[in-house]
């Protein structure tokens, strides 16, 4: 649920179609300022998101949702970077079906990382 909400929010927010992630053109735009109050900021924000992917993906793992031996901080990157690749993508190349292909995507790596149905737990 997260990442499909997630997939248009700047979209719903701001109600303009072409709308990008401020957090990220804050992170771009304030990278090289490091002692910046904005770049502290933003990081921290960015690495909030970051751990709570992750927290998450930890949970599916020990509910037996996820394969016991996923690495909780890869799949957390890699989620988070397919994010960041769809808050660019959607207004350049793929304008017209981005939300569905990041939806796809997202779908598609969250199967890859469940555990075999003989070995889920009776909770999961």
């Amino acid at each position: 649920m997260l990442f499909s909400i997630w997939a248009d929010w700047t979209r719903e927010l701001f109600n303009e179609p072409h709308s990008t992630c401020p957090f990220i053109k804050a992170l771009v735009e304030f990278n090289c300022h490091t002692d910046s109050p904005i770049h502290t900021k933003v990081t921290e924000q960015h690495n909030r998101l970051f751990s709570y992917i992750k927290h998450k993906i930890v949970q599916g793992i020990e509910s037996g949702i996820f394969h016991p031996e996923l690495d909780a901080q890869c799949a957390a990157y890699e989620l988070y970077n397919l994010y960041l690749g769809h808050a660019i993508a959607k207004n350049t190349v793929l304008t017209e079906h981005a939300s569905e292909l990041f939806k796809r995507n997202i779908e598609h790596l969250l199967e890859s990382y469940q555990a075999d149905p003989k070995t889920r737990s009776v909770s999961a």
